[in-house]
């Protein structure tokens, strides 16, 4: 018996007289078994509240569930053989389902079968968590004499369990006409709602070489669309509902009509433990890309539309829905080691003509239109919103002054170290620099390794590794792999030796941002004990952190932290990445 979604016209066409004939359907519904069982027992209650129309009586129902099956118990009355038929009706909380009538089976004289109505192929329908299901079974029988009758049987049942079971009675009724004919919905009943779901479809330019969790092929992927903007449209009557943070589903009022959805490059609160935050991609006009789907009808019985997939026009629009993605995956991998953003929060992507970078005074992220489709660089500036969401460039003494002509120092270390520095006002991942630019390049860093790759608790069993995106396959180990020891102050560039820096006073100033990165993954993924939300417990203590310079941040860091979990996981992580120590 195959279960359909009810349509306003098909759903008063269920009783069995219709003047269509129901045998002519094309569609095969799956072989229902027949079991004999003994005869239901009327009790007095049971005859009392019975549907009886009298005499003659020729045979009786009663309906039950087992699992997420009707169960139809019927019962001969008669010295003749016949045939059963029935259809079913079922309604929830998620719409009305009905099946097709058709045969059930043959029963002997005085026998009485048990007939199973199947309902595992309705999709996602499932009695058990229904709060509560409305089960009625119209049943037809025609003995081999020629006498016919029927009757409708019903259940009302409550997170699959039965409550008001019912036995009718039925006598013989010429043609099967039934006058209890099911219930047509031909208004939509207050509280009612339908659900219509979105996708974003991505693609990356090339495939990353090496073992990644996180879009590691070139190919394109389907994204649920979390917390977007959708605006419906209906009788000329409109309203923005955000979806929801897991499934991308927005649900409207279940209005019949034709209706439209605009769903645009903005979201906001699709992290479920944020109280207020909204992120918007607009073009180089100012506006946000929208694109329109539909319409699509939609009826009393309509309870989901599916998963729309939202792919922009072309051009500009479908890179900035790639940045809008990639934002919105950085931010839930973020949030997945606590609530790491602030209340109120606001982001804007842009393109530029630039490089890439973080605009705190306006909360903007510029991206160059030829690395908006690369990996690393959207989650790597959507990192340092994040952070600096904790603190302003300001409070924190970024300085990129070091080693720059003019600076101090002006750069006479021995040449021959073969270490990098940073050029005139600029850094670099593989550059020695002031701690101020270290640190806050090295965590915006780590925002970009959480995105891409799976914590140890993730992958409890060996499976963690930490993949610095984008790096090609033949580049240095230190360059990709962000598991590996830092220490680049030690080791130099190229492994041949000590930086100048390192056996010196100013050691303590200067750093580099995979060594801060290569820490803060050994910080939060490696470490145990300190809990669901530690990432967002080490913002704040960042946060409270004072007397920011450009200098030992690491210093600056631990104050607050003193004789805590954290300064003695802190400390565990910086050994063998920023200082020498015990590695993890």
């Amino acid at each position: 018996m195959r279960f359909n979604r009810v349509s306003l016209f098909s759903a008063s066409c269920l009783a069995f007289a219709c003047s269509s004939d129901p045998l002519t359907s094309t569609e095969e519904g799956a072989e229902i078994p027949v079991e004999s069982a003994p005869p239901p027992s009327l009790s007095t209650t049971d005859a009392a509240g019975a549907h009886n129309p009298g005499p003659p009586t020729l045979g009786s129902a009663r309906l039950g569930l087992e699992g997420e099956d009707l169960i139809l118990d019927y019962r001969n009355l008669t010295d003749s053989a016949g045939t059963l038929r029935a259809s079913a009706l079922v309604e929830g909380p998620d719409g009305l389902l009905a099946t097709e009538s058709r045969e059930l089976g043959r029963f002997e004289a005085g026998e009485s079968p048990r007939f199973r109505l199947p309902r595992a192929d309705v999709a996602g329908l499932d009695v058990r968590a229904q709060p509560w299901t409305d089960a009625r079974v119209n049943f037809e029988y025609e003995l081999d004499d020629g006498r016919r009758g029927g009757d409708q049987v019903s259940l009302f049942a409550e997170h699959g369990k039965v409550i008001a079971p019912r036995e009718v009675i039925s006598s013989g009724k010429g043609d099967g006409a039934f006058a209890n004919t099911p219930p047509v919905y031909d208004t939509v009943k207050a509280g009612e709602t339908f659900s219509i779901c979105f996708r974003h479809v991505i693609a990356f330019a090339d495939t990353e070489p090496r073992n990644i969790d996180y879009f590691r092929s070139s190919g394109s992927y389907i994204l649920p669309a979390y917390g977007i903007a959708v605006r419906g449209t209906v009788n000329g009557v409109s309203q923005t509902v955000y979806s929801n943070g897991t499934a991308g589903c927005a649900t409207f009022p279940r209005t019949p009509g034709s209706w439209t959805f605009t769903v645009g490059l903005d979201s906001k609160n699709f992290p479920t433990n944020v109280s207020e935050f909204r992120i918007v991609a607009r073009n180089d006009a100012g506006s946000i890309p929208t694109k329109q789907l539909g319409p699509f009808t939609v009826t009393s019985s309509t309870t989901a539309l599916g998963g729309q997939l939202i792919t922009m026009a072309a051009g500009d629009d479908t890179t900035l829905q790639h940045m809008f993605a990639m934002t919105q995956h950085t931010i839930r991998r973020a949030m997945s080691l606590g609530t790491v953003l602030k209340p109120n929060s606001t982001l804007t992507l842009k393109f530029t003509t630039g490089s890439n970078e973080y605009i705190h005074s306006t909360r903007t992220v510029l991206i160059n239109r030829n690395a908006a489709k690369n990996r690393g660089p959207v989650s790597h500036e959507v990192g340092h919103w994040i952070h600096r969401g904790w603190m302003t460039t300001t409070s924190t003494g970024r300085n990129d002054t070091y080693c720059t002509p003019g600076g101090s120092p002006t750069c006479t270390v021995p040449p021959a170290d073969g270490c990098l520095r940073t050029p005139g006002g600029s850094h670099g991942q593989e550059m020695i620099e002031w701690d101020s630019v270290a640190h806050l390049e090295g965590i915006a860093d780590f925002f970009r390794v959480l995105a891409f790759n799976n914590t140890t608790e993730e992958a409890p069993n060996g499976g963690a590794n930490c993949v610095f995106p984008g790096w090609a396959l033949g580049a240095a180990e230190r360059l990709w792999n962000c598991d590996a020891v830092g220490l680049y102050l030690k080791t130099g560039a190229t492994g041949g030796g000590n930086c100048y820096e390192w056996t010196r006073s100013i050691f303590g100033n200067v750093g580099n941002e995979y060594d801060w990165t290569k820490a803060y993954w050994d910080l939060f993924a490696d470490e145990v004990g300190l809990g669901n939300a530690r990432l967002r417990n080490y913002l704040a203590y960042e946060e409270a952190a004072t007397g920011w310079g450009k200098g030992n941040h690491g210093g600056t860091i631990r104050a607050p932290m003193k004789g805590t979990a954290m300064e003695s996981a802190f400390l565990r992580a910086c050994a063998g990445n920023i200082w020498d120590g015990t590695t993890h």
